[in-house]
């Protein structure tokens, strides 16, 4: 968590440093349909490495060992963003809103390719939405790879889902997933359906994982322009992921699960996003499926942008929690 307030700080400074200056970047922003500051935060996020070398034998022995762990959230997180234990020996967080009464109710799936808890970066935009809808929030912290693999996770994540809808309304509840934590809502939607649980209202996806064998052709032209993401590195996590289930099974890839009887979702993606293609994908099959599924594209931003200090981020912040006060 340290690392990643580091980061935070960092791409904060450095971008607003570009989104006032001139000359030819801020010409090269506008080519794109971007802000400055975007492009000065895509610039400075290349210089990093992403998650750990999974081609590397000692890098993954060390991996294996970590995720055996369970999560420990940080004092600074329930300091600066109000998350708390709810139950860690379930390892669940909330963030309680702040009126007597709730209205609103936010389930959040974080990403990390199923290999990372939750960051700074997350922590951030979930509470900036919930603050906009007053809405509670609760965060099933899942267990990770490789140690642990899809079937836990999901049995997890249903749980906690399942204990949730006890005490609130379903049509209070919006699921809302980032990147791998944007799959896990589809999974989780999968079992939804399946034993008949209560639905939710709405589902919101930023920057979702939607099929972890990266098979799609057009992930070779998305792969130029996403600093963030490999398709390789990506490719073995999901294969490690998935544990006993096969890669293509819709609780571990959504893309390949059947596209009807879905709730409400809206999708937020970037066009220099590795997944976008599968956002696109994904959207045009529910179409034509005549489900209610909405992709709002945003130009030249990359993987997760809406997390990111930039205006683009700020915008999709404010769409998605007018989506959950709409509802």
């Amino acid at each position: 968590m340290k690392k990643s307030s580091i980061l935070l700080g960092s791409i904060g400074a450095v971008g607003g440093l570009l989104g006032t200056s001139l000359g030819a970047g801020k010409l090269y922003a506008m080519k794109q349909k971007r802000s400055l500051r975007s492009l000065g935060v895509e610039k400075f996020l290349e210089t990093f490495q992403y998650g750990p070398d999974v081609f590397d034998e000692e890098t993954m022995k060390k991996q294996y060992k970590l995720s055996e762990l369970p999560y420990d959230l940080p004092k600074a997180v329930t300091k600066r963003y109000g998350f708390r234990w709810m139950n860690k020996k379930a390892q669940i967080i909330d963030r309680p809103n702040k009126s007597e009464f709730v209205d609103h109710t936010i389930f959040y799936l974080h990403g990390g390719s199923y290999w990372a808890d939750p960051n700074n970066f997350q922590f951030k935009a979930v509470a900036t939405i919930a603050d906009k809808t007053d809405a509670r929030v609760v965060m099933p912290v899942y267990p990770k790879a490789p140690a642990h693999h899809a079937e836990e996770v999901i049995n997890m994540v249903v749980k906690a889902y399942a204990t949730l809808v006890k005490t609130a309304e379903p049509k209070d509840i919006t699921i809302l997933g980032d990147s791998a934590g944007g799959g896990l809502a589809l999974s989780l939607w999968e079992k939804i359906r399946e034993l008949d649980l209560p639905r939710p209202e709405n589902i919101i996806l930023f920057s979702p994982w939607l099929d972890l064998t990266m098979e799609n052709p057009a992930l070779v032209e998305s792969q130029k322009y996403d600093s963030m993401l490999n398709a390789k590195v990506l490719r073995v996590q999901g294969e490690m992921y998935a544990g006993d289930l096969k890669v293509t099974d819709p609780l571990v890839s959504p893309l390949k699960g059947d596209l009807y009887d879905l709730p409400k979702i809206t999708i937020f993606s970037g066009t220099h996003d590795l997944l976008y293609p599968d956002a696109e994908k994904f959207t045009k099959l529910a179409q034509e499926n005549k489900q209610d599924v909405v992709l709002k594209t945003f130009e030249s931003q990359g993987h997760d942008f809406a997390f990111l200090p930039i205006p683009e981020a700020r915008k999709a912040l404010k769409e998605a929690s007018d989506i959950i006060l709409n509802q």
